[in-house]
């Protein structure tokens, strides 16, 4: 029953268009993305996020406590500040406190003490409760209260262990169940003398941890003071009163919580920790719009990965039209195959039946154009070698150690060899003499380290010796031949005898001036002495002049009169040695004039 069916089958995609399937196939495979990836995704989202939150919390809550800290030094300057004051020296230095006296400490209620500028606490965010000054013992001698209950009982033991322990101290400490700040600093006159101690409280309530953070951006964040051992919140910023008193346990379904270590605060008798508290509600909502975001990204990238799944089936459907056309036109053209251009159904699978038969017609002809391309190879290599035997020059193909190779009619012409004679012997050894071999086999190196066939050759100048003992003067030059699996060199040779006769000649004819008995000058326009031969030495010193100076102004006048009108002058010249007659001749391209 299964083999009726493939062929039915196979016709019906056959006659389905291709942007019809690429139609399909892109919504199957849009859909086949969006349920592999969707949940994957959600959840690589959820983890990302939750590392992410960790990391920003972690960030927000060092930021915070860096906060702070930065407000506690504020307050910490702020006190050494005013008990370095000129007003606190002046004010202490008249007084002298006894360690047996029993007076009751001088309050202030309604006016502001000497000993403290007017403007010093109202400057400050959060104003201190009580502002004390104490003796070098820690007794309390005067209190500025700022607050409407009295200066707790316990205040006093507190100074004489924030005053003795250290000069300078700032922690927090618990006085009658609130938690202040406690800033003591020494009071010193001009003379480092210790006179006494001035000690800020400032109450740790909400609102001094809501002036703490006043600089940071995040409303949302909470910071509070956490007791370590029993793990309840002692004090806690922002608007949510519920917090004071609450244990760490019960804020965890609200709040998402990180929680640090003081080290600045060593000297506190509390344990206390720092936590910065984010609303849980608002890290959900986040979450939840990041992954909606994210779900909408990539129900979007869904859709484009189908339609461009479609356009490339559209694209790819056209070429293949635009494919069967050509190879219709060329199996028509150069086959000679007549194959009707189909109309519609699926190009795909009509190309599949395209191919079988357009295979055949290729393998056919390429069999043809072999046998033609071969053919065409034998006639341009025979056309070559027709070449190279024709060539005035010899001409040598050599292999990579030097064996020849080949050897042109006129190799054997100008050394004497036949062409089976020379076959396989090294070229060195059989037409240079001993003094060249070793040039030629460097210049042979050199080639082979280049191996380059688009290389200039180098002409080199050596010795080569014939057959019959003739020494012959050459130019040597190699050319890298690269074949398919081999390395062969064309070596090209240039007999130079005849060169050098005739440079021997001009050499010889050029001494001519120099050689002569009469004397033979070259003046030029300037009539500046250019040139002159070792028989114009009389007539130099006739002129008074040497080589490359000027001769004498009536000379020089002469030499431009004869540049001038062209012609050659003959002028007699008497000197002590003899008369001499001067022929001067003008080479007026050159603008000189030969004597």
């Amino acid at each position: 029953m299964r083999e009726p069916r493939r062929p039915f089958f196979k016709n019906l995609l056959r006659r389905v268009p291709m942007p019809v399937l690429a139609a399909l196939f892109g919504l199957l495979t849009a859909a086949a993305v969006w349920i592999v990836i969707d949940p994957i995704q959600t959840r690589a989202i959820g983890n990302i996020f939750r590392e992410e939150l960790k990391a920003q919390l972690e960030t927000r809550a060092r930021e915070s406590m860096l906060r702070f800290d930065s407000f506690v030094q504020s307050y910490v300057n702020t006190t050494r500040l005013l008990a370095n004051h000129r007003r606190m020296a002046d004010y202490l230095e008249p007084l002298v406190w006894f360690s047996a006296d029993e007076e009751p400490p001088v309050v202030y209620l309604d006016r502001q003490p000497l000993w403290l500028p007017a403007s010093a606490i109202q400057g400050l965010p959060v104003k201190p409760d009580y502002a004390v000054l104490a003796d070098t013992g820690g007794k309390i001698r005067e209190v500025y209260q700022l607050a409407q209950r009295p200066l707790p009982q316990e205040v006093e033991p507190e100074l004489r262990h924030a005053i003795g322990s250290a000069g300078q101290q700032a922690y927090i400490t618990r006085l009658n169940g609130l938690l202040y700040l406690v800033i003591a600093e020494r009071v010193e006159d001009a003379s480092y003398y210790h006179m006494g101690s001035l000690v800020l409280l400032v109450p740790v309530n909400s609102g001094f941890l809501d002036a703490s953070q006043q600089r940071a951006p995040d409303s949302e964040i909470t910071v509070a003071l956490v007791d370590g051992d029993a793990q309840v919140i002692l004090a806690a910023g922002g608007n949510d009163a519920l917090l004071e008193g609450a244990a760490m346990e019960g804020i965890q379904d609200r709040y998402v919580a990180t929680v640090q270590s003081f080290f600045e605060y060593g000297n506190t008798p509390l344990n206390l920790l720092f936590a910065t508290l984010i609303p849980r509600d608002i890290v959900d909502a986040t979450r939840s719009r990041i992954i909606a975001v994210e779900r909408r990204h990539r129900l979007t990238g869904a859709a484009i990965v189908g339609f461009i799944f479609v356009l490339f089936f559209i694209f790819i459907s056209n070429r293949i039209n635009r494919l069967l056309k050509r190879v219709a036109a060329f199996s028509s053209r150069a086959l000679h195959i007549e194959q009707p251009t189909p109309k519609g159904g699926n190009r795909l699978l009509i190309m599949e039946d395209w191919i079988r038969s357009f295979t055949q017609a290729v393998m056919r002809a390429r069999e043809e154009m072999r046998a033609r391309y071969t053919a065409e190879i034998e006639e341009r290599e025979a056309l070559k070698t027709a070449v190279l035997d024709a060539s005035l020059d010899p001409i040598v193909t050599i292999d990579q150690h030097g064996r020849i190779v080949d050897f042109n009619p006129t190799a054997e012409q100008t050394f004497g060899y036949g062409q089976q004679e020379a076959l396989g012997r090294r070229l060195d050894e059989l037409i240079f003499d001993r003094g060249s071999r070793e040039a030629f086999n460097s210049l042979l190196a050199d080639c082979l380290k280049e191996r380059e066939s688009d290389v200039k050759p180098v002409l080199r100048t050596l010795t080569a010796r014939s057959k019959d003992d003739r020494i012959l003067p050459v130019e040597v030059a190699i050319k890298p031949v690269r074949l398919e699996n081999q390395l062969l060199f064309t070596t090209y040779i240039r007999d130079i005898s005849e060169r050098k006769r005739q440079a021997k000649e001009i050499v010889s004819l050029a001494a001519f001036p120099s050689e002569s008995p009469l004397p033979v000058l070259r003046i030029n326009r300037p009539g500046v002495v250019i040139y002159a031969n070792r028989a114009s030495d009389a007539l130099l010193d006739y002129w008074g002049c040497n080589r490359m100076q000027t001769v004498p102004i009536y000379w020089k006048r002469v030499v431009e009169e004869v540049l001038s009108t062209g012609r050659a002058r003959e002028v007699e010249v008497t000197t002590r040695d003899g008369i001499f007659s001067l022929l001067l001749a003008p080479v007026p391209d050159l603008d000189y004039v030969n004597v």
